[in-house]
């Protein structure tokens, strides 16, 4: 089953319903913000016992809007999940989250627990300033210096102490060709971190420009207003989750969201299954699809 949900006077989502509609209801919830699902999204499922959710978030994948950034911040999207279960008549599921969407799933259960039947987290991105700062800012550099001089090249020398910021300024002019450019380079700089080996060519990435073709001007804005969350915020509000199930899958060599943001969520969720596996990033990463495969076994 496949529709769209209009949210907003500027906003109408895509979502698509797959598996069993008898088996465990699971939501999920892709990273960005803004690059949406794909059908591949599927195969850590099993159709016959899962009931999954797919949801392209605002300004996200076959979502529509009229305004970009009017109610686009997190707030908004959590709504969106209250909206679009009660849509489908379904008062509880799992959340299964990658990167942002992890983040988003923890902003959702601290806000709505009574939806919640436990979470599947991956890479977690904690929303703050100095996780933005880390991808957008250099702090990559140290393991990927090829990929950070690239992606800071782009950005004159007295531009760079608010790098995210001139990415949002030139992802916004009317020059379609420099656009695409800025836009390229911003997701390029993203694939080249997500993985222990980088597989993805120039080519093979112009070849889905549909893909992210709104993702890095939500992730610049986002970079730029820190998440629109007050400091710290997901890890200073997780005590009303302490009673979930949660299960974190995390690459060992994850360069975009490093072990120490999921290490600091596992220790304030005691109870928390924490899974570090030979990876990068990426939901791709062979380690990092086999353990959550094996959770969703349980699920």
């Amino acid at each position: 089953m496949t529709g769209y949900l209009s949210v907003s006077h500027h906003h109408q989502l895509y979502y698509r319903c797959w598996g069993n509609e008898s088996g465990t209801p699971i939501l999920f919830l892709h990273g960005g913000p803004g690059l949406g699902c794909s059908s591949s999204d599927e195969r850590f499922f099993d159709p016959l016992r899962h009931y999954v959710i797919f949801l392209d978030q605002r300004g996200a994948g076959k979502s529509r809007y009229k305004d970009l950034f009017a109610g686009n911040k997190p707030m908004h999207l959590v709504e969106d999940l209250v909206l679009l279960l009660d849509h489908l008549g379904i008062q509880k599921v799992w959340l299964f989250g990658g990167s942002w969407g992890a983040a988003l799933s923890t902003l959702f259960g601290i806000y709505h627990k009574g939806r919640v039947e436990g979470m599947i987290l991956r890479g977690f991105f904690p929303a703050n300033k100095f996780c933005t700062h880390h991808f957008t800012e250099g702090g990559t550099q140290s393991f990927f210096p090829e990929a950070w001089h690239r992606f800071v090249s782009m950005v004159p020398d007295d531009e760079r102490t608010n790098v995210a910021a001139y990415y949002f300024k030139m992802l916004q002019l009317e020059d379609e060709t420099l656009v695409a450019r800025y836009n390229f380079e911003w997701a390029f700089y993203g694939f080249q971190l997500s993985r222990m080996e980088p597989t993805i060519n120039e080519d093979d990435l112009r070849a889905h420009a549909d893909g992210y073709l709104n993702s890095a001007l939500l992730q610049s804005w986002y970079s730029v207003n820190n998440c629109f969350l007050p400091a710290d915020f997901i890890y200073q509000n997780l005590s009303s989750l302490k009673e979930l199930p949660v299960y974190i899958v995390q690459g060992r060599y994850d360069m975009v969201c490093p072990p120490e943001f999921s290490w600091r969520l596992h220790q304030l969720l005691p109870d928390s299954k924490y899974y570090c596996v030979n990876a990068g990033h990426a939901s791709s990463e062979p380690a990092i699809e086999k353990q959550l495969k094996k959770i969703l076994e349980i699920v």
